[in-house]
């Protein structure tokens, strides 16, 4: 589940309604991504220092979206 969303409360309410749990259990699904580019940027950095992903396969319905964050963590 993968969506760029610029409302830190938007995004922690389709990530609740998605898995069906409290926002504040929802956030921490290791295979959400929704928020805005700063914060999937930090959840990324978080997420691969604590559980070692170094890599996520995202929907292409995300991709154009997503194709900031992708510039950043790249290093480009």
């Amino acid at each position: 589940f993968a969506q760029v969303v610029e409302d830190p409360a938007e995004a922690a309410r389709r990530v609740s309604e998605r898995y069906r749990r409290p926002p504040e259990e929802a956030r921490l699904v290791p295979n959400a991504l929704v928020g805005s580019i700063d914060a999937l940027e930090e959840t990324l950095e978080a997420r691969r220092e604590r559980w070692s992903m170094s890599y996520w396969i995202l929907p292409t319905a995300v991709m154009e979206s997503m194709a900031p964050l992708v510039e950043r963590l790249s290093g480009s």
